[in-house]
């Protein structure tokens, strides 16, 4: 027996179908395309600007009780700058110990376990513990530190604005000398970004490159980079493969001078067992990085930040989709018969 639809109710199953892969392309689409196009506001808007002060530059300062055996401190709505390093510092100041667990968890809600030691209190070294974080996701924060101890004590617990990620670096430079500057989130299912530069004839650029964050329990656990150059006539040349990212605060630094002029394409892949932030920068000696017949822009226009998510495919599958279907609303219009094929004989059944 045959499966008649009726007109009218296969329209409506289509309209549904296309309403729902139109939706479904553009949901798709837009989280890619925000990580797709990203710009580098907060060094010229807020660390070359000089409109911060100290106060501002404190999230928090102040001495906590701490209660045995166990006990956590919460902190909350800490909104941090994209960029921006901040120095985490725990100081006992009374005579004991104990265990302290330090958790930074950013927007995306991604953890980061910055301290994971024992804290004892010494009456010559009043510093007992420090940590940096750079931040890769402007937004709003939240700090958890766990406790374990066997005595009640007083903690004095600070955050404060350090600076910009590779502050020693960019001292003294002009924002025209940045040619690209970036802080970036990797984590094992997100390992690899690419950029275009613009890069002039027999220029000597420096580079460099460094983790920003640390995950204390991955500690044991490599990771690795591997960073290579395109140059515009497609010639590959690998600055690091493989290598072992270098402690917390510390930088790779590599020189490559060119042969050619035009878009070079960066290419780097970071594999991790854990989220790390790694902040990486190119600077032109020449401070005239940017193209001929191009509007100044001190991180190079032509840079286009871009993870290794196929943004095309998603929008063209939606229009082919959306082609066929108002293909087959457009036959049923001009046709006006009730549909039948024999695939759909399989729903049949007899009396």
């Amino acid at each position: 027996m045959w499966v008649k639809i009726k007109k009218n109710s296969l329209e409506r199953i289509i309209i549904l179908c296309l309403s729902f892969m139109i939706i479904l392309g553009i949901s798709l689409t837009l989280p890619v395309n925000s990580i797709k196009n990203y710009t580098n506001n907060i060094y010229s808007d807020y660390f070359k600007t000089g409109d911060s002060n100290e106060a501002d530059s404190i999230l928090v300062d102040k001495v906590y009780t701490i209660k045995a055996p166990n006990d956590t401190l919460t902190f909350e709505d800490l909104y941090l700058f994209q960029y921006a390093n901040y120095k985490f510092s725990l100081n006992l100041v009374t005579p004991h110990k104990c265990r302290v667990n330090l958790s930074l968890f950013d927007p995306e809600g991604s953890r980061f376990d910055l301290v994971n030691a024992t804290l004892e209190w010494n009456i010559i070294d009043s510093q007992n513990c420090e940590t940096f974080y750079g931040v890769a996701i402007e937004g709003i924060y939240k700090v958890q530190i766990d406790f374990i101890l066997e005595n009640n004590l007083n903690i004095h617990f600070k955050i404060e604005l350090d600076g910009e990620c590779f502050n020693e670096i960019l001292e003294g430079k002009q924002t025209d000398e940045l040619l690209l500057y970036r802080t970036i989130k990797f984590t094992s299912t997100r390992s690899y970004i690419e950029h275009q530069v613009f890069f002039e004839t027999n220029v000597s650029y420096d580079l460099y490159i460094g983790r920003v964050s640390s995950n204390v329990f991955q500690e044991t656990s490599t990771i690795l980079m591997t960073y290579l150059l395109e140059d515009p006539a497609g010639c590959e040349f690998s600055l690091f493969n493989n290598s072992i990212l270098l402690p917390l605060m510390e930088y790779h630094h590599s020189c490559f001078q060119t042969a050619i002029s035009g878009l070079h394409l960066l290419k780097l892949r970071i594999i991790c067992n854990a989220p790390v932030n790694i902040a990486y920068l190119i600077l032109d000696p020449t401070m005239n990085s940017t193209p001929p017949n191009s509007s100044q822009n001190p991180f190079n226009e032509l840079d286009q930040g871009q993870y290794h998510i196929p943004v095309e495919i998603f929008f063209y599958c939606t229009l082919t989709v959306a082609l066929f279907l108002i293909g087959v609303i457009i036959v049923f219009k001009v046709n006006g018969k009730p549909f039948k094929h024999p695939l759909l004989n399989i729903w049949s059944y007899k009396n």
